[in-house]
């Protein structure tokens, strides 16, 4: 017990340490806590995350969404929660940071705005994704049928890969999006059925009824046989696909 306290994040001095890297960092940005969102800004990010036109049946995101465009919101509640949650779960984070603060390389500019109105909105529509059902099947049909409007077949993991490497000529993003589907998928079907492990009878049925492709179909016969981390594995892509971006912007 006396080893878990003098390694734990929440020691008093590491704390006080957190504190005191947060607040540098915060200040370089150009954030505080008595900062709140720009309407303009907010209706731009819907835009571009293609949800401006998007409609919900779930009261909280509805009335979330209709106060965001209309109003200055708070951001004092965000910022104390990612001030927390970097004090006592990411300590690497905070090294990181400290780095980051001795070389210089944070500077306040209009992307960290941008940011700070993206992780608004997700941080909203992502705990309504996990509190409500309804909503997470609501929002993930949005944005398949987004995809249709563009020409990729939502059923066909191939034409989606297909047409966004012709779109930007880039193969991580083409990847990366295949490699989410999967593991969102997975989670929709794991909540519809309450926990209960996904049989290969279920997911047979399911390939064959068309409600997922082939790549799905694949991935989740294995996962009925290997477990969930059996489908997490996709989700590397997305982190080497980050790691590479990064690289080739310089930040080794």
């Amino acid at each position: 017990m006396k080893n878990k306290e003098k390694t734990s994040f929440v020691d008093d001095n590491l704390k006080q340490k957190a504190l005191l890297v947060i607040d540098k960092v915060m200040q370089k940005f150009g954030v505080n806590f008595d900062m709140k969102t720009d309407p303009e800004i907010i209706q731009d990010v819907l835009e571009e995350m293609k949800l401006d036109d998007f409609k919900t049946e779930y009261d909280p995101i509805k009335l979330f969404l209709e106060k965001t465009i209309a109003e200055p919101q708070d951001l004092k509640l965000m910022f104390q929660n990612i001030k927390q949650g970097l004090m006592n779960k990411h300590p690497a984070i905070i090294e990181f940071l400290e780095i980051a603060i001795a070389k210089n390389w944070l500077s306040q500019s209009e992307h960290v705005t941008k940011s700070v109105h993206v992780a608004f909105i997700q941080e909203a529509l992502t705990a309504a994704m996990i509190n409500n059902q309804n909503f997470y099947s609501e929002i993930r049909k949005h944005l398949l049928l987004k995809r249709k409007w563009y020409g990729i077949q939502i059923n066909s993991a191939f034409n989606t890969f297909w047409k966004i490497w012709l779109k930007t000529r880039s193969f991580f993003d083409a990847i990366k999006v295949v490699s989410v589907d999967s593991p969102i998928t997975y989670y929709k079907l794991q909540r519809e059925a309450r926990g209960i492990p996904l049989s290969q009878d279920y997911v047979k049925k399911l390939y064959k009824e068309g409600k997922i492709n082939y790549i799905e179909y694949r991935i989740m016969l294995a996962s009925s046989k290997k477990g969930k981390n059996h489908y997490l594995n996709w989700l590397s892509f997305n982190i080497y696909e980050a790691g590479i971006a990064e690289y080739k912007k310089g930040f080794e």
